[in-house]
C-alpha cells in the first residue's frame, strides 16, 4: 500500500502509522513526501500523536489485522483488539482530524454471526466504522490475499494457510468473482485506484456513503 501511494501522482503527502518503520523505501524517488509514524496504540496519547501527524489528510486506509484468534481464548481476545478495538480508535482520530474518505480491509464473508472468529471480528470492525461516520467508506473483502509467504486471510502460515495458497489459484477459474484469490499489490493498486478514480456524485455523500467492494473487480 506504501509503495503504491508513494508511486501516485495525486498523493502529495504520505503518512505511514505502524509499531516498526518500513525499510527500503528512501530509494524511490518519491519518498521525499513519506513520514513514518511510530505508535503504540495503547498509549494514552496516541490520538493527539496521530492527529497532529495526519491534520489535513482527506483519504485514510486501514489495513489493521492480526493472525491471531485461531487457538485460544487469549489469542480471540488479542484478535478483537486488534481488529475491532484498535480499527474503531483510528477511525475516530481520522474523522476528528477531518478525513472524509475511509479505506478499509475485511474479509469475504464477514459477518457476525459466522462459525470464523476472524469473520466475526472483521464484521464487528466493518460496523464500528460505519457509526464513526465518515463522508465515504470503502470497505474491501477479499477472499485469499497471496503473496510470497502464506496467505494473510488464513489465519496462520500453516497446513490450512499452505493448502489454501496452493489450491485456490488452480480452481480460481470455477469461483464466483468475490472468490478470486488477489495479490498483495493489486489489493493496494485497487484501493489506491478506488481512491482516485471513482468519482461519488457530492449528493450521494450526504448522510454518508458506504460501499463493499471486491478488490478484483476494480483492478
Amino acid at each position: 500500500m506504501t509503495k503504491q501511494l508513494l508511486l501516485s501522482p495525486l498523493c502529495q503527502k504520505l503518512v505511514v502509522i505502524g509499531r516498526q518503520p518500513i525499510i527500503g523505501l528512501e530509494k524511490m524517488t518519491s519518498s521525499s513526501k513519506l513520514q513514518q509514524i511510530q505508535a503504540d496504540f495503547r498509549s494514552p496519547t496516541f490520538d493527539e500523536d496521530v492527529a497532529e501527524a495526519i491534520s489535513g489528510a482527506d483519504v485514510a486506509f486501514c489495513l489493521l489485522g492480526t493472525r491471531f484468534g485461531w487457538a485460544n481464548e487469549a489469542d480471540q481476545n488479542l484478535m478483537l483488539e486488534v481488529d475491532v478495538g484498535y480499527t474503531e480508535r483510528f477511525a475516530h482520530v481520522c474523522r476528528n482530524a477531518g478525513v472524509r474518505h475511509f479505506s478499509l480491509t475485511s474479509i469475504q464473508g464477514a459477518d457476525e454471526k459466522s462459525y470464523s472468529k476472524s469473520k466475526q471480528a472483521k464484521a464487528l470492525a466493518e460496523a464500528a466504522v460505519a457509526e464513526v461516520g465518515f463522508e465515504r467508506l470503502s470497505i474491501y473483502r477479499p477472499f485469499v490475499v497471496t503473496d510470497d509467504k502464506h496467505d494473510v486471510n488464513s489465519g496462520a502460515p500453516g497446513i490450512s494457510a499452505v493448502l489454501r495458497r496452493k489450491l485456490t489459484p488452480k480452481v480460481s477459474k470455477f469461483l464466483p468473482s468475490g472468490y478470486m484469490p488477489i495479490s498483495r499489490a493489486d489489493l493496494a493498486l485497487a484501493m489506491r485506484l478506488n481512491a482516485e478514480v471513482v468519482d461519488i456524485p457530492q449528493e450521494n455523500l450526504e448522510g454518508g456513503h458506504r460501499e463493499v467492494l471486491h478488490p478484483e473487480e476494480v483492478i
